[in-house]
């Protein structure tokens, strides 16, 4: 009984222990996060959001968990909304019992669930067995085995136990472990912090030289990460949002001046990455090109092999290396008549190419034409001798006189 008195008396006075919880809106209204801890008070607060944005439909569990009572309450209150639960990195104790009230339970790849006895004070379900009955009850409704049951339950309130995931789709828990670019991004504790999410983004030894070259132009790239981060969008959509500042406002100052073998260098790796994806799928090479085709779910790391992928960071991070190091600014001469030059060199087999790359809007809705005309169109600048194809590739990225 003292264990019980003396966890009541912390109560009365005020004094819980349990970790904050942080509420935020993710995916333009339609998902929340609730993450932190699970102290009293966290389903009223739950409660207000989504009556305040109607449009939400998967809540984001990534908690460590912490008032049973809580969770409970949460279970009720997104069953009887019938919303989507998903945990992006860990969901444990108490959160657990919240993740069961989805009508479709998904986890991410990376995540796990955590599961342990109830407690109050020093006690758990070892010194008082009925304190885990609502538990037990609740996995059983869900159609969880008397194994998975038993295994959870018996674990000591200090301990924690993550079962496979194979062990939560085979146990009722989770529906399907999904990907986490299906979600807006969520479990990201640095979501808030600008200077953290600045040394995310100069690990990649690109960002890092555009900020010594740049400083103004790596400036706008993190204030485009930390405004989609902190808007919650997927994973997908935070790194097509970097990539437009990057790929319309930074990129092209460099390949301007990027010496032959550089430039070069970069282009061929777009080249692999485009013909990967006209094999599998003319649609996603066309977007590769022309990024206003591209959808939601378009993801190029998961389209292209690793190996492509670190060819092309790679180059990108030669091309502004080499840029720095020995801009190549002499005017070419004769680049028109080089352009026509391959154009009718193409027309011998593509005959539309040019009418296709002079106005390629046109041609969205053939996106096996707007792939094949880009990629012959390169590669036969490619094959000219480096000096001539250095220039004209240059002349693409510099501005308009």
């Amino acid at each position: 009984i003292w264990p019980m008195l003396a966890e009541s008396a912390q109560l009365v006075s005020g004094l819980d222990n349990t970790p904050a919880y942080q509420l935020r809106l993710l995916h333009d209204g339609t998902e929340v996060e609730l993450a932190g801890g699970m102290p009293f008070g966290t389903a009223d607060a739950l409660k207000q959001v989504l009556d305040a944005a109607p449009g939400v439909k998967v809540v984001h569990l990534n908690s460590i968990g912490g008032r049973i009572g809580e969770g409970f309450l949460i279970y009720r209150l997104v069953h009887d909304r019938n919303l989507v639960t998903y945990t992006a990195t860990e969901c444990a104790s108490a959160c657990t019992i919240a993740f069961l009230g989805g009508s479709q339970r998904y986890l991410s790849s990376k995540a796990r669930l955590g599961f342990h006895s109830g407690s109050f004070g020093s006690l758990d379900g070892r010194q008082y067995p009925d304190m885990n009955a609502d538990m037990r009850h609740i996995l059983a409704v869900h159609g969880a085995p008397a194994w998975f049951i038993d295994r959870a339950l018996s674990t000591s309130a200090s301990s924690m136990w993550y079962p496979p995931h194979s062990d939560l789709v085979a146990a009722n828990i989770v529906t399907l472990v999904v990907d986490p670019g299906k979600f807006g991004v969520s479990g990201m504790p640095i979501w808030r912090d600008r200077e953290a999410i600045e040394r995310e983004l100069l690990a990649v030894p690109f960002y890092a030289l555009v900020k010594e070259s740049d400083p103004e132009a790596f400036k706008n790239i993190a204030d485009r990460a930390v405004q989609s981060i902190g808007l919650g969008k997927t994973q997908p959509e935070v790194v097509q949002d970097i990539h437009d500042v990057f790929g319309a406002e930074v990129l092209p100052k460099f390949l301007g001046v990027a010496p032959d073998a550089a430039i070069q260098r970069y282009w061929r790796g777009q080249l692999a990455e485009m013909k990967h994806l006209s094999k599998s799928d003319p649609a996603h090479c066309a977007a590769f090109a022309y990024p206003e085709l591209r959808r939601d779910d378009f993801d190029l790391l998961k389209l292209v092999p690793p190996e492509l992928v670190d060819e092309d960071i790679a180059a990108v991070t030669e091309v502004i290396r080499q840029a720095m190091r020995a801009p190549q600014r002499q005017p070419a001469d004769n680049l028109d008549e080089e352009l026509a030059g391959v154009f009718k060199r193409i027309s011998a087999h593509l005959p539309a190419t040019q009418e296709i790359l002079a106005d390629p809007a046109a041609y969205f809705d053939n996106p096996r034409a707007l792939c094949d005309a880009t990629l012959a169109f390169y590669t036969d600048i490619l094959d000219l001798p480096p000096a001539r194809s250095g220039s004209l590739l240059r002349s693409f990225s510099q501005p308009q006189r």
